[in-house]
């Protein structure tokens, strides 16, 4: 009787082990990259109520709000912006989002400017996650990734982001830089991931890249 228990105790044993492993959390990725058609159209971008902003931007580059980045940057045509370079400029997107829980937004960026000037507030669904006085910093990279220098392009990660049901998510992103001063980022992509606290490795940037459809170009290691 006792071996039979112990063969039981065993068996029980090896179940509880081969269920732990194969219920780990699910890893979650939801995002999208910067650029869109039609941004303003669709109010996915807006110039915010800043006196300057870049409605009367002395740069006509700037007047449009944010342009599209060529594919000589480290991503296809189509997917990073540049000149997000006034305060009050917003930045939207509507993602859709399987499942509630605890996410972290994680931000592929790259600007050689001081981090006092690139400020960054954030608010999913209207609630503000990171507001003036807890801005994001996003801290130089070194440049632009012009000339397809890769290695420029950085990562920044918000957390403290509940998401309450399954659904459509709005993340909203709003430069908070110094106003009047023309100070920007550019912007390859973002992601809401959880679990929030899943570790930002090259690897995982990787998984990101190919959940939400961005493509590499140059020479990336």
């Amino acid at each position: 009787m006792k071996k039979r228990l112990l063969v039981l105790s065993s068996v029980l044993l090896l179940i509880v082990l081969i269920t732990g492993v194969a219920t780990a959390a699910e890893v979650v990725i939801v995002g999208s990259k910067a650029w869109r058609d039609n941004m303003e159209e669709l109010g996915l971008q807006g110039p915010g109520d800043e006196e300057q902003n870049y409605k009367n931007a002395p740069k006509d580059a700037d007047q449009n709000g944010v342009n599209m980045v060529d594919g000589t940057r480290g991503f296809a045509e189509g997917t990073a912006v540049s000149h997000w370079n006034w305060r009050g400029h917003w930045l939207k997107w509507n993602l859709n989002v399987p499942k509630a829980g605890d996410y972290a937004l994680v931000i592929c960026y790259a600007t050689d400017e001081k981090s006092d000037s690139c400020l960054r507030t954030l608010k999913v669904n209207d609630k503000v996650i990171r507001g003036d006085d807890n801005p994001i910093r996003m801290t130089s990279t070194g440049g632009f990734a012009s000339g397809g220098n890769v290695s420029q392009w950085g990562y920044q990660v918000a957390d403290g982001i509940t998401i309450e049901a399954a659904g459509e998510v709005s993340v909203v992103l709003t430069n908070a830089g110094t106003a009047g001063i023309r100070q920007g980022t550019n912007l390859a992509w973002i992601a809401l991931v959880s679990p929030a606290d899943t570790p930002l490795d090259d690897n995982f940037i990787r998984k990101i890249e190919e959940a939400i459809g961005v493509e590499r170009t140059g020479s990336w290691k």
